[in-house]
C-alpha cells in the first residue's frame, strides 16, 4: 500500500481545527483504502514521541517535515516561532527536492497580531499566496479540492499505473522509441513523487507545442499561466480579446482533440502538468504575454462586477510570471485596488507589496511612488497609522525628487500635491492639527496653480475641489465654522460644475455627494436644521444611486451608511411642539427606520471586511438603533398618561378610561393593518374589563 504523508503545522490556538482536519483525512482514507492508498497526518501532539532525547523535540518535527509529501500550515491570530520555523524547513526541502508541496491557510479573523501580518508579507515577497478560510468546513472544502488534484497525479500501486489517455497527433510520429523507454521506466516500483516526476517527463516527451501554428501556440501560452481549473468559454473570449469567435472555438476544439485541453460543455481546462510543459517549451515570459497582460490590466480597472469574475485569473498570472516587470507590477497594483474596493485588505496588501517589489527592481520611480501611496492608504484603512505615515513620507519624498527634476511636468506636480494631502490626512488622524493644516495649504496652493494653468482639465479641477474639502475639514476641527463653510461652498460649486458637465462619471458624482455631506455637517453645527436636512437628503440620494450601481464597493456602502446616520441625527434634532403627538410619533418612527438602515449596512461592512474598526462601528450602530427604538415609545406613554390623568381630573373616573380607549383607537402604529386592528381590539377589551371591575 502506498502512503502520502501530510505534516500539519499550527499554533496551540487551532487545536480544534487540527483535530477536525485529522477526522476529515480519516474519512477520506475510507474510500482511498480500496485504491491501496493511505494518507498519514503528522501533528505535533501525538505523532512523534516526546521521550528524552539529546536533541530538542522540534528537531524531530523538522525531520518529519523533510520526509513528508505535503506540508500544511494553519494560522489564525498569531504566527508562532515554531510554526514559522517549520514553514522554512519545508521551503528549504522543497527547493532541494521539489517536495513537500506547501499549502498555507489563514483563518479569517479581525484580531490578527503583528506576527501574522509580518508572516503574510514574507509569503508575498516569496511569491507564495496563502488561502483565507472562514471556518473548518471551508478549510476542508478548499484543501479537499487541492487534495483531489494531488491524488489524480498519484497512483497507489506502481503496477496499476494508468497513462493519460491522449490522442497521438501526427507530429508525434518518430518518437515511439523514446516513449517506450519512458513507459518501461514508469512500470518500476518507485515512490509516488518520483513517479509523478517521470509522468512529467512522459508528457514533456509527448507534447511538442512548437509544431503547432502561431494562433494555437498563443492560446496554449495563455492557458499555461491561468488556474488549472475549468474556465468558461465566455471568460476565455474576454481574456483573449477574441475577434473571430468561430475560429477561436475551432482552435479550442482542435487543442482538445489533440489532448492539450480537457473540455466540459462550455468550459476548457489545461492540466497542471501540461501547463508546466507548455510553460517550459514555449518559453513563457513577460515579453510574449505582454499583450495579454495589457488586456488583463484593462479588465481589472473595469466595473467591480466585471473585475470580480477575472480576479483569480489575474492573481494566477502574477504568481506564475514572477520576473521583475513594470507591467506585472501594474497588474498587481490594479489587483490591490480591486481588493481594497471589495474590502479584502489583506489580499490588497499582498498585491501592492508585490507591485512595490516589481517597481523597485525595475527602477520605475514614478510607479514606485504610486505604490508607496497605495501602501499608505491600505495601512491607514487597517488602522496602522504609523506605518501609513512612513509610506506617505516615502511617497512625498519621491514625488519631490521627481518634480524638482522636471518642474514643468503637470502630472508630477499634481502627484506632489496629492502626497501633501495624504500627509495632511495622516497628521489629522494623529491629532496633529497644525501639521495637517500646513500640508493641506500646500496641497491647495499647488492645486490652484495647476488649475489656473489648465482650467479645462477635469482632473485638476477635481483636485482643487478636494483641496477645499480638506481645508474645510481642518478648519471645522479647529472650531472655525465660518472658514469651514466658505471652503465647503467652494468645493460644492466646483463639483456641481464637474458633475453637470459629465453626469455619467461616478467619481464626480461621489465627490458631489460628499460635498453635500460636508455642507450638511456645517449647517447642523450652526443649528440650521432645515438646511442641514436638505443637504443630507441630497447626500443620501446620490449615495443610494451610486451604491445601487456598484454594490460590491465597500467605500460606497460605508458612505451610504454614514448618510443614513446623518439623516437620522438631523431628523431626530427637529423641534416639534409637545402637543403634536402624531407628528412626534411619526418623527420617531422615521428616525428608527433611518438608524435601522444604518445598522444593517454597518453589520454588512463588518461581515465583509472583518476589521476591528467596522466591528466597533457596527456595535455602536446597534446601540443607536436601540435607543431610537426605545425613544419611539415615549409619545404613546405620554399621550396615555395625559389622557388618563386629564380624564380623571376634569371628568369622572369612567370617562377617563373611555378617553384612554379613544386615544388607543386613533393612535397610529407602524405595523401591518391586521396586526394593528388586533392589538387595538385587545387593548380596548382589557380597558373595558378594568373599567367594569373598577
Amino acid at each position: 500500500m502506498s502512503k502520502i504523508k501530510i505534516f500539519l503545522a499550527s499554533s496551540g490556538e487551532l487545536e480544534s481545527e487540527r483535530r477536525q482536519f485529522e477526522h476529515f483525512i480519516y474519512q477520506r482514507n475510507k474510500s482511498l483504502h480500496k485504491e491501496n492508498l493511505f494518507i498519514e497526518v503528522i501533528v505535533w501532539e501525538n505523532s512523534i514521541s516526546n521521550a528524552m532525547s539529546p536533541t530538542r523535540l522540534q528537531d524531530k518535527y523538522n525531520e518529519a517535515i523533510r520526509a513528508c509529501d505535503i506540508f500544511v500550515a494553519l494560522f489564525c491570530t498569531k504566527a508562532g516561532d515554531f510554526t514559522i520555523e517549520e514553514f522554512h524547513i519545508a521551503l528549504d526541502q522543497f527547493k532541494k527536492s521539489n517536495q513537500p508541496q506547501i499549502f498555507t491557510y489563514f483563518k479569517k479573523t479581525a484580531n490578527k497580531q503583528e506576527s501574522v501580518r509580518a508572516f503574510w508579507k514574507e509569503l508575498s515577497k516569496l511569491g507564495h499566496f496563502p488561502t483565507v478560510y472562514k471556518n473548518t468546513e471551508d478549510l476542508h472544502l478548499q484543501f479537499g479540492q487541492q487534495l483531489e488534484i494531488i491524488l489524480t497525479e498519484h497512483e497507489s500501486e506502481p503496477t496499476d499505473f494508468v497513462f493519460p489517455t491522449i490522442p497521438k497527433p501526427d507530429y508525434f510520429i518518430g518518437r515511439d522509441d523514446l516513449l517506450a523507454n519512458i513507459h518501461q521506466r514508469l512500470q518500476q516500483d518507485e515512490p509516488v513523487l518520483e513517479k509523478q516526476a517521470k509522468l512529467y517527463q512522459y508528457i514533456l516527451a509527448m507534447f511538442e507545442p512548437a509544431e503547432l501554428d502561431a494562433e494555437k501556440q498563443t492560446i496554449l501560452r495563455y492557458f499555461s499561466v491561468l488556474p488549472a481549473e475549468e474556465i468558461p468559454l465566455a471568460h476565455l473570449k474576454t481574456l483573449f480579446a477574441v475577434e473571430d469567435e468561430n475560429q477561436f472555438e475551432d482552435d479550442l476544439e482542435s487543442l482538445f482533440q489533440s489532448g492539450w485541453l480537457s473540455a466540459k460543455e462550455d468550459s476548457y481546462k489545461m492540466h497542471a502538468l501540461v501547463q508546466d510543459v507548455v510553460f517550459a517549451k514555449l518559453g513563457v515570459d513577460n515579453a510574449n504575454v505582454a499583450e495579454w497582460i495589457a488586456t488583463l490590466k484593462m479588465i481589472m480597472q473595469q466595473h467591480l462586477d466585471i473585475a470580480w469574475n477575472f480576479r483569480d485569473y489575474a492573481s494566477a498570472v502574477v504568481q506564475k510570471i514572477s520576473a521583475s516587470d513594470s507591467a506585472i507590477g501594474l497588474l498587481n497594483l490594479y489587483l490591490a485596488d480591486f481588493y481594497t474596493n471589495v474590502g479584502q485588505l489583506d489580499n490588497a496588501l499582498a498585491s501592492i507589496t508585490q507591485a512595490n517589489r516589481h517597481f523597485e527592481q525595475c527602477e520605475d520611480t514614478e510607479r514606485l511612488a504610486t505604490s508607496y501611496n497605495r501602501l499608505g492608504m491600505i495601512h491607514q484603512a487597517l488602522g496602522e497609522v504609523d506605518k501609513a505615515l512612513e509610506f506617505f513620507e516615502l511617497f512625498t519624498e519621491l514625488m519631490k525628487e521627481l518634480y524638482e527634476s522636471n518642474p514643468k511636468n503637470e502630472g508630477l506636480k499634481n502627484g506632489l500635491a496629492i502626497s501633501y494631502e495624504k500627509l495632511g490626512s495622516i497628521h489629522q488622524a494623529l491629532g496633529e492639527v497644525d501639521k495637517a493644516l500646513e500640508f493641506f495649504e500646500l496641497r491647495m496652493q499647488l492645486s490652484k496653480e495647476l488649475y489656473e494653468s489648465n482650467p479645462k482639465s477635469e482632473n485638476l479641477k477635481n483636485g482643487l475641489a478636494i483641496s477645499y474639502e480638506k481645508l474645510g475639514d481642518i478648519h471645522q476641527a479647529l472650531g472655525e465654522v465660518d472658514k469651514a463653510l466658505e471652503f465647503f461652498e467652494l468645493e460644492v460649486d466646483l463639483f456641481k460644475e464637474l458633475y453637470e458637465s459629465n453626469p455619467k462619471n461616478e467619481s464626480l458624482k461621489n465627490g458631489l455627494a460628499i460635498s453635500y455631506s460636508k455642507l450638511g455637517e456645517i449647517h447642523q453645527a450652526l443649528g440650521e436644521v432645515d438646511k442641514a436636512l436638505e443637504f443630507f437628503e441630497l447626500y443620501n440620494k446620490l449615495m443610494k444611486e451610486l451604491y445601487k450601481s456598484n454594490p460590491k464597493n465597500v467605500e460606497l456602502k460605508n458612505h451610504l451608511a454614514i448618510s443614513y446616520y446623518k439623516l437620522g441625527s438631523i431628523v431626530q434634532a427637529k423641534k416639534i411642539p409637545f402637543y403634536k403627538i402624531t407628528a412626534i410619533r411619526q418623527n420617531k418612527q422615521e428616525v428608527v427606520a433611518l438608524y435601522e438602515n444604518y445598522m444593517t449596512l454597518r453589520q454588512e461592512l463588518y461581515q465583509t471586511t472583518q476589521l476591528d474598526s467596522h466591528k466597533e462601528k457596527a456595535e455602536n450602530a446597534e446601540k443607536v438603533h436601540l435607543q431610537a427604538k426605545m425613544a419611539s415609545y415615549a409619545p404613546i406613554i405620554l399621550a396615555t398618561l395625559i389622557a388618563l390623568f386629564g380624564g380623571f381630573y376634569w371628568l369622572d373616573w369612567l370617562s377617563g378610561w373611555w378617553l384612554v380607549g379613544l386615544m388607543i383607537w386613533i393612535f397610529p402604529l407602524r405595523l401591518p393593518l391586521k396586526t394593528v386592528f388586533s392589538i387595538k381590539i385587545a387593548l380596548l377589551i382589557l380597558l373595558g374589563l378594568v373599567a367594569w371591575f373598577g
